[in-house]
């Protein structure tokens, strides 16, 4: 599938921004609990969450290119990705 529109399973499209804002606020979620909140599985569990759904993010955005700002979804789901990493490294670190 290399556009939005070509969706050869018959499904909804999509929508990239959707994607990449989830992953932000999970991201922004998961750091929230490990760093101020001290609930360190629950980060982790919510970090790991983050990440999958961060890295569907990023790929999805970047096979969107023929949306406008496109980039911008992009880096929605990275900032997003690396915010669940960070917080799913350090819940993981902290909580076993």
């Amino acid at each position: 599938m290399d556009s939005l529109e070509d969706d050869s399973f018959g499904g909804p499209v999509r929508n990239p921004a959707g994607l990449g804002a989830l992953s932000l606020i999970i991201g922004v979620a998961t750091v929230a609990l490990v760093f101020a909140a001290g609930l360190y599985l629950v980060g982790a569990i919510l970090g790991a969450v983050g990440l999958a759904l961060g890295g569907y993010a990023v790929n999805y955005a970047n096979r969107s290119r023929n949306v406008p700002d496109w980039k911008v979804f992009l880096i929605l789901g990275g900032i997003g990705l690396l915010l669940s990493m960070v917080g799913f490294i350090y819940g993981f670190a902290n909580g076993l």
